[in-house]
């Protein structure tokens, strides 16, 4: 198969825009071993970036969103040279990117085994676990699902002696290759470098490799770059190939994005900066929080300008009692309803921008004790804000 490279994107702003369901989770650690959770749209533009709160040690990673997620899980497995077992357990973290709780998914049968990403092969819309156990002649799948009252449904998937992989080893990663709604097995051969997938049928294996191959060196991609992971990074309903820095020559650029893949002749390369190494890939946003600080009778900023999807959230640091309350019935904040006698001193109220809303959207508010409202347009008098779409 000829695959064409086409052009080149470097990653260089943190700014943030629209979130988008199908964007892309980067979960990674520096030097320092701080973790965090970057999110990617469908273009390659870095959306929302945040440091991950009670990070979770492990030899290997998943991050996306699991039954009953109210914001991201991060899954991690350890294995255990006593008892010969893979420990997994995933962290939980919530809409305001807040530390939930820990759940254990539990034991795989053999231990020095790897999360290599999260895919729903039986098609319940249920994101499961997946772990490979990478012992030639006993290699395996294990489907860790996690259900919404953290009870977990296992199954086992086994690829020796039925599948003939040939020189190729799986590993790279698992997702939908052909676009027929089946999570596939990503495999490379560790010698010629070349990649295919296993299809497969629900839980079912083929019993053969994809005839369609991918070869790295038809981008240059040798020894610079290794292949890594599998994402749908573009939205297209088909994986495309994460390659990682493997020189010193292209130490400057950690994440390696070939918006390519195996069923398709063109894309995009993506380049994402600022982290050592990147530990997992998956779908999903990053909880944003925007503060709003109210003291001295007013709103701090005035006017906030903020991402689609996001949580915009007043602390009132005053003694007095103060509102949230929208110009137009209906429509924006409106903190009446929670607080019916105003934010009491250290109290919070929350707001949900809506995902779908559209750029330049404003909210106009204001305290229902100490300002007067606008027309809607335009921004009242006396203790007035804003909360502007960007």
């Amino acid at each position: 198969m000829v695959l064409k490279q086409l052009s080149l994107l470097v990653i260089a702003s943190f700014g943030l825009v629209a979130q988008a369901s199908a964007d892309t989770l980067v979960l990674t650690v520096n030097s320092s071993g701080a973790q965090k959770v970057n999110q990617i749209d469908a273009t390659g533009h870095l959306v929302a970036s945040a440091a991950v709160p009670h990070k979770r040690s492990g030899e290997s990673f998943a991050v996306g969103k699991l039954a009953g997620s109210t914001g991201y899980d991060v899954a991690t497995i350890t294995n255990n040279a006593t008892t010969g077992k893979g420990n997994v357990n995933i962290n939980r973290y919530g809409p305001l990117n807040n530390y939930i709780s820990t759940v254990a998914l539990g034991h795989t049968p053999v231990g020095y085994s790897r999360i290599i990403g999260l895919g729903d092969f039986d098609g319940d819309s249920k994101l499961e676990v997946v772990v490979l156990n990478p012992t030639h002649g006993s290699r395996g799948l294990y489907l860790l699902e996690l259900q919404t009252d953290n009870t977990v449904v296992t199954t086992t998937i086994h690829l020796d002696p039925a599948v003939s992989f040939g020189t190729y080893e799986p590993g790279l990663g698992v997702s939908d290759m052909e676009a027929d709604g089946d999570t596939d097995l990503v495999v490379q051969d560790p010698t010629t470098r070349l990649i295919k997938f296993l299809p497969f049928a629900g839980v079912t294996p083929s019993a053969s490799l994809s005839t369609a191959t991918l070869d790295p060196a038809t981008f240059g991609q040798t020894s610079t770059f290794v292949a890594d992971s599998v994402i749908d990074l573009n939205a297209s309903g088909v994986g495309d190939l994460l390659f990682r820095p493997d020189s010193a020559v292209q130490s400057g650029k950690t994440l390696w994005f070939l918006n390519l893949n195996l069923q398709k002749s063109g894309g995009a390369v993506k380049y994402l900066t600022g982290a050592t190494q990147v530990l997992a890939v998956g779908k999903g946003t990053v909880p944003v929080v925007v503060d709003i600080k109210i003291a001295m009778s007013a709103y701090s900023p005035q006017t906030a300008n903020v991402p689609k999807g996001c949580t915009v959230r007043w602390t009132n640091t005053d003694f007095m009692g103060h509102t949230v309350t929208t110009d137009v019935t209906g429509s924006g904040p409106n903190s009446d309803t929670q607080f019916p006698s105003g934010i009491g001193n250290n109290q919070q109220y929350t707001f949900q921008v809506p995902a779908n809303a559209v750029s330049g959207t404003k909210f106009f508010y204001h305290c229902r004790f100490h300002g007067i409202k606008g027309n809607g347009t335009s921004l009242g008098s006396g203790m007035v804000g804003v909360v502007v779409v960007n």
